[in-house]
């Protein structure tokens, strides 16, 4: 939240004659705290020695007279105070506080310490008023300008704290609040206290005003979209040096220089099922239940065991009842959606296809309002199911229907996939057909990500999408012909990056999933080969997906109030 932002809102104006609030009978923090105010003056120097907050015998946060100077004292053992005399324009609104924890009294303005003096002991005690643009202390002494969002704790604040809250409105339940005045009213002569313990006050002279303040009315919540990329494994740095990220991958190199990232990591199971419910639920496996990867055929929507590996392994899908990232941001308020590979359970119908019935069950039972899965094709030679594990899979997801059809155009005059090996004539009568069947494979109301972005009604409240690309995937999965990952060996034959030693680790005292997992993932290419084919793959989902599928990520300038996340 920033300065810039503003709200409309009703302010107590002082004239410096005898304006002031009085809250009676008021008792005060006595081992540390902390008060605030909004405060402008309505002289470019302080009218008066008079008062922003005043509780004479436990503290006073005033101004001085002649000047810009601004003080907070605690008057105990003498007058213990600390000043500073700020290069600000008063007439301006700013944020003025105080501190006291015990050892130090602080001084901050807008948020920034200013002034602070070291001191020893107790504020003392005082059931008396507390009075808001007056001294009590001293006759004539009254605040010219006007004041709102009066706040004390029982706490000193830290700055980051301050920093924090200073531009919101508080909600009056916040710990260590005992009192909050917002002055914000607009008629009447009586100022709430909305932390709830009726310390409401008096207003004697002072008149409500509207001012426009640098404050929010209420905390807007971000729209969030996750962008999820599979084995995306160009930011280790054992498997590729620094130079591979700066000279191939610059939208990486972007997103990671423009956001946040975790240089400290910890996958407890690389598999990818396992790993994808860990994402989603934030618990381990053995809490999730997710212990091996899920795969193909389908038999139970629970619990079902495969062998595809010459032994028997229990394949659980992760569980309706766990606590997930959909359920937490829908209970804050958000709708959350779904875009992209799942990997996480089966249809329910028992199919390589997701049903209408078992999209609405996945949404119920997970808890999405909106759930766009991959298909699970078993085979891209039927583009109509647009199953896994090819680079431009992903293209529905980001493009919508326009994306497949795409797809179906570049790979007829490629001769990949489904027209592979065909001739001209077989190749355009059979992009002519998917075409024609695409309009009944792909619900029309399925958009890509930036016409969902673009179409979201923020009436409809604040929301989350999670788009999970199938790409650039390892090299465990890499088509057998480079063609059909859209290069040739002739790009890379000048390209040579070492082959990590982990390549040969000895998995047979490691969980069986790790072994497993390495021998199922034996393709016959040598390991450079292997290494090239996954340089490739980081490079196209580098520059298509980040580029050319989505070049509003050029700048981060995709939607208005929307955080980006890239995993």
């Amino acid at each position: 939240m920033s300065a810039q932002q503003s709200v409309v809102s009703n302010v107590l104006f002082f004239d410096g004659k005898g304006d002031y609030v009085e809250i009676p009978d008021y008792p005060n923090p006595t081992e540390s705290m902390t008060i605030s105010v909004w405060a402008k003056s309505n002289t470019p120097t302080w009218n008066q020695t008079g008062c922003l907050v005043s509780k004479r015998d436990a503290f006073v946060l005033y101004p001085v007279a002649g000047g810009k100077s601004i003080r907070f004292c605690i008057p105990s053992q003498g007058w213990q105070e600390t000043a500073v005399d700020p290069k600000i324009d008063i007439t301006q609104w700013h944020h003025y506080a105080g501190t006291f924890d015990g050892k130090s009294i602080r001084l901050y303005i807008d948020g920034e310490e200013v002034a602070r003096k070291d001191y020893v002991g107790k504020i003392q005690a005082d059931n008396g008023s507390l009075f808001i643009g007056w001294d009590d202390g001293i006759g004539g002494r009254y605040f010219n300008g006007q004041i709102t969002e009066v706040c004390l704790w029982n706490i000193a604040r830290r700055e980051q704290d301050i920093k924090g809250d200073m531009y919101r409105r508080l909600k009056g339940n916040e710990p260590g609040l005992v009192g909050y005045w917002p002055l914000n009213e607009g008629s009447g002569n009586i100022v709430t206290d909305k932390t709830g313990k009726g310390s409401n006050g008096t207003i004697n002279g002072a008149t409500w005003q509207q001012e426009q303040l640098p404050l929010t009315a209420k905390a807007s919540k971000p729209n969030i979209v996750v962008f999820l990329t599979d084995q995306d494994s160009a930011a280790v740095a054992e498997r590729w040096p620094q130079s591979f990220e700066d000279e191939h991958l610059p939208a990486l190199k972007r997103l990671k220089k423009n956001g946040l990232t975790f240089n400290k990591m910890f996958t407890v199971t690389v598999a990818c099922s396992p790993s994808r419910a860990t994402l989603l639920t934030s618990t381990y496996p053995n809490q999730h239940g997710v212990i091996n990867t899920i795969a193909e055929p389908f038999s139970d929507i629970t619990n079902r065991y495969e062998d595809s590996y010459g032994q028997s392994l229990e394949q659980k899908l992760l569980s309706p009842t766990q606590v997930n990232l959909a359920r937490v941001l829908k209970a804050a308020g958000y709708k959350v959606y779904w875009k992209g590979k799942w990997h996480l359970s089966v249809p329910k119908s028992d199919t390589d296809k997701w049903s209408s019935e078992d999209i609405e069950y996945m949404k119920q039972s997970y808890g999405f309002d909106g759930w766009t899965p991959i298909d699970a094709g078993v085979a891209r030679s039927d583009l109509t199911k647009f199953g896994k594990g090819i680079f431009y899979n992903d293209e529905r997801y980001l493009r919508g229907v326009e994306g497949v059809k795409k797809v179906i155009e570049q790979d007829a005059k490629e001769g990949r996939g489904a027209f592979s090996g065909l001739s001209p004539e077989k190749k355009e009568a059979k992009k002519q057909d998917i075409l024609d069947k695409i309009d009944k494979a792909i619900p029309r109301e399925e958009q890509g990500v930036l016409e969902f972005i673009q179409n979201y009604k923020s009436e409809d409240g604040p929301f989350c999408l999670v788009v999970s690309l199938v790409n650039p995937h390892d090299i465990h999965v890499a088509p057998t012909f480079e063609k059909d990952a859209g290069y040739s060996l002739e790009d890379f034959k000048d390209f040579n990056l070492p082959i990590p030693e982990t390549v040969f680790e000895d998995l047979s005292f490691k969980p069986s999933v790790q072994e497993i997992f390495k021998q199922g993932c034996q393709v016959k290419e040598d390991q450079r080969l292997k290494r090239i084919k996954e340089a490739r793959r980081l490079e196209l989902s580098d520059e298509k997906v980040w580029y050319e599928d989505l070049p509003e990520l050029k700048d981060g300038q995709f939607a208005t109030n929307s955080q980006q996340v890239q995993q």
